[in-house]
């Protein structure tokens, strides 16, 4: 799983070596059957091996649709107008920035701030939804990205690391683009035709940025446009409906905020489990946290003002847009966010690494029995409330203490892309890098500690006070930018 590591392949497989260069064998690692049989067997030893009922579709979608005729097209496509090719690199990698979560950290809080709060919710909403959905689509598949090589990945390494099907990026598109008409409709209302031309050009730019950056398949695309789709219909036909009955509470009780906090703590438990470190289970995390975040803040904000938000519709959304003064308080309220997510994040880790390292060992010898049931009562409660059976253990990855040495290595360009022969693998080829968790001594102690209950790990991969963190910072990220940044801009602004 390292580039330092000997990685040799089945008979019939390339031999990568430590320059990022391959020497073939008797039979084309591209070859329908090699690249099948690459994905589903693993020769290394940290890799995790998918259960049974996963690897029947898996299997059946790479050797339909990652086979070498799949590869040919994406290598036509990087290959073709090879002096053009920086030029579509850099237009594609604009394109596919949209798709990242910091764009619309970015851009969400702006449409809140410029007086369309309900526009920004919906947005908000389906992104949330179709991350969601992709990511326990992606987790419970577990289908890789394209070889590298031959293939050239030229988006985020960051996102190498994630599974391929579905397409994250195309969905979203897709949703993103649906949720926008509104929107581009209140900047050019006597253009709706003009409108629709651009969300749907908008959407096909982006789903191709991945297909040339050699991020996807174009199977992947196709069925993150699926995705998209079937969330477009679903909520023409019922969920704008019950989002703008959630939207529009007047009267909100404590009763409303359970409920959502119950629903949340569901979807963030009942999330797919992936075989490898894949970060769409914090991807997903995040869009949670900020999307009830959001509303939490709409509710507060509504329940002591009367409104959604500090500024009214502008009459002229082009002069209120870019004007001096708006920029000022876009960038304050911008720098507010970032400043109290980082804090947040500081604080809530080492707070939550503290009670959850603590609640899940046995209580002192020396304490009272009484004391100490009472203890081992509400430790195996906080268990069940996160789902962690007592036969829950980290995966392999985070307990190779070789793998973590390697962690903080630099990698060479070899590795890049997840090795053929392992099952972590995004792509057959090459290896990369994983997220995995910090070991630290007082983790260490974890896994072989007398006085420990249970192991306080989730999703296989990750401690609970990190994925807590991710959630509860994101959290207050949506609520600061739909109640407390309207406080800023009512209070110290003046905005009206």
């Amino acid at each position: 799983m390292h580039s330092d590591r000997d990685m040799s392949f089945n008979s019939g497989h390339a031999e990568m070596q430590p320059d990022g260069t391959s020497t073939k064998n008797s039979r084309s690692i591209y070859h329908p059957s090699a690249l099948t049989e690459c994905v589903i067997t693993s020769s290394a030893p940290t890799a995790v091996k998918l259960p049974r009922e996963r690897i029947p579709f898996r299997s059946w979608y790479v050797s339909n649709y990652c086979n070498e005729y799949h590869v040919s097209i994406i290598l036509k496509i990087q290959n073709s107008f090879p002096r053009l090719q920086p030029l579509l690199t850099f237009y594609f990698k604009v394109w596919s920035c949209t798709g990242e979560i910091e764009f619309y950290t970015a851009f969400i809080p702006l449409v809140v701030w410029l007086g369309m709060p309900f526009i920004s919710f919906n947005i908000c909403v389906l992104m949330c939804m179709s991350q969601y959905v992709t990511g326990v689509m992606k987790d419970m598949a577990g289908c890789p990205r394209p070889p590298c090589p031959p293939v050239q990945i030229r988006g985020r390494r960051l996102a190498s690391k994630e599974y391929g099907y579905p397409s994250s990026h195309a969905s979203h598109s897709i949703v993103f683009a649906y949720a926008s008409y509104e929107l581009l409709h209140t900047f050019f209302p006597d253009y709706p035709v003009l409108c629709w031309i651009f969300c749907i050009v908008f959407s096909i730019n982006v789903s191709l940025s991945r297909l040339i950056l050699g991020m996807h398949w174009f199977a992947d695309l196709v069925a993150g446009w699926v995705v998209g789709l079937i969330l477009v219909i679903a909520h023409a036909a019922f969920l704008e409906s019950f989002m703008v009955t959630l939207y529009e509470i007047d009267n909100v009780m404590p009763l409303h905020f359970l409920v959502a906090f119950l629903i949340l703590h569901i979807l963030v438990i009942s999330h797919a489990a992936p075989a490898d470190a894949c970060p769409c289970y914090l991807d997903s995390l995040r869009f949670l946290g900020a999307t009830f975040g959001a509303l939490f803040g709409y509710w507060v904000f509504h329940s002591e003002y009367g409104v959604m938000t500090a500024r009214s519709h502008p009459e002229d959304v082009w002069d209120t847009c870019f004007s001096v003064g708006f920029l000022v308080q876009y960038l304050s309220c911008l720098f507010v966010i970032l400043l109290g997510k980082e804090i947040c994040s500081c604080v809530t880790f080492r707070i939550l690494r503290f009670f959850f390292v603590r609640i899940s060992r046995e209580a002192s010898p020396n304490r009272p029995r009484f004391w100490r049931r009472m203890w081992y009562c509400f430790s195996h409660a906080v268990r069940r409330i996160y789902w962690i059976r007592l036969n829950d253990s980290p995966s392999v990855a985070i307990q190779e203490e070789g793998c973590q040495k390697q962690r903080h290595q630099k990698l060479s360009p070899s590795a890049d892309c997840f090795s053929e022969g392992s099952e972590s693998g995004e792509s057959a080829g090459y290896s990369i890098e994983i997220s995995i968790p910090q070991h630290n001594s007082e983790e260490k102690v974890l896994m072989g500690d007398n006085m420990q209950l249970w192991i306080p790990c989730t999703h296989r991969h990750w401690w609970l006070w990190e994925t807590q963190r991710c959630l509860i910072s994101y959290l207050l990220v949506g609520f600061m930018v739909t109640y407390l940044c309207p406080v800023i801009l009512r209070v110290f602004f003046g905005v009206q």
